[in-house]
């Protein structure tokens, strides 16, 4: 997880053949939900945003998506 100022941001990378992004999938995206509560617990501090990027990457380039959801 990175955080800058107020904005809370999970970063996901996926390479490999095809649109490696549909590996992220509601099962992985509940995992990342319950890490980043943990962390919300531990830091204590206050977020204005908080949001998950996927990062893709494939032979053809690399692909940020930022705020996905399912």
């Amino acid at each position: 997880m990175v955080y800058k100022g107020k904005v809370l941001v999970a970063v996901e990378v996926k390479g490999g053949k095809g649109s490696p992004r549909f590996r992220v999938n509601e099962r992985k995206m509940k995992r990342i939900e319950l890490a980043m509560n943990v962390f919300l617990k531990k830091v204590k501090l206050d977020f204005s945003e908080v949001r998950l990027d996927v990062i893709e990457v494939t032979d053809e380039g690399i692909v940020h998506l930022e705020g996905v959801e399912l």
